[in-house]
């Protein structure tokens, strides 16, 4: 099948610079988008784990609480 393109005057190209940028610029700016994204969604993993932690030491500071004023009591 090569011969007969050749017989035809094809030449066989090779893949340019110019398409390894291209690739690489594409790649790059894929990695750039992720890692902005990644990024961006740290606050808020972090607020819903302090959020959820301050929930829990209040509940243990309440509970703390009840047990000091109820056992002075009885």
């Amino acid at each position: 099948m090569q011969e007969l393109y050749q017989d035809l005057g094809y030449q066989q190209k090779k893949v340019g610079w110019k398409f390894g940028v291209f690739f690489f610029t594409i790649i790059a700016i894929y990695l750039i988008l992720f890692g902005i994204s990644c990024v961006a969604s740290i606050p808020i993993f972090v607020g819903e784990k302090i959020e959820t932690f301050i929930k829990s030491v209040g509940v243990r500071i309440n509970n703390l609480h009840r047990y000091i004023f109820y056992s002075r009591s009885h």
